[in-house]
């Protein structure tokens, strides 16, 4: 799980370098913490789009889960 975190934060890093090149540290940090919690966010609003909507429920899994 370490190694996994690890590379994600790498990566993310990596981007936000070339994506912000005139930023400096501290900014791209908050950027990616921001990041992360608007995409946590958004997986909330889905699921609740899930539980609300049958018609949302379009795999097997999805409808195991939320039945």
């Amino acid at each position: 799980c370490d190694e996994v975190l690890r590379l994600r934060r790498d990566v993310v890093d990596e981007s936000l370098a070339i994506a912000l090149p005139t930023s400096d540290e501290p900014t791209r940090r908050k950027v990616a913490r921001q990041m992360w919690e608007h995409l946590f966010l958004l997986i909330g609003e889905e699921e609740q789009n899930i539980r609300a909507n049958p018609a949302a429920r379009t795999t097997e899994l999805l409808k195991k889960v939320f039945q």
